[in-house]
């Protein structure tokens, strides 16, 4: 019982080494496809746009009711 609980227990290490070394691996990949200044750029370009559309929405909760 104790060699299959030693067995268990290193597999589990073995499993758990591999998953850590792929989300390394995954990591690397998104940050090859998708550069910093990009996403910052986009990231901007987004953020003016959810201004523009919560000034838009000022003005229009500011509208006098008729």
């Amino acid at each position: 019982i104790s060699g299959g609980a030693v067995l268990f227990t290193r597999v589990h290490n073995r499993i758990h080494d591999l998953d850590r070394r792929l989300d390394g691996v995954e990591l690397r990949m998104v940050e090859s496809f998708v550069n910093k200044s990009d996403f910052n750029n986009a990231l901007d370009r987004m953020e003016s746009h959810l201004i523009r559309i919560e000034q838009k929405m000022d003005e229009f909760v500011n509208k006098p009711c008729r």
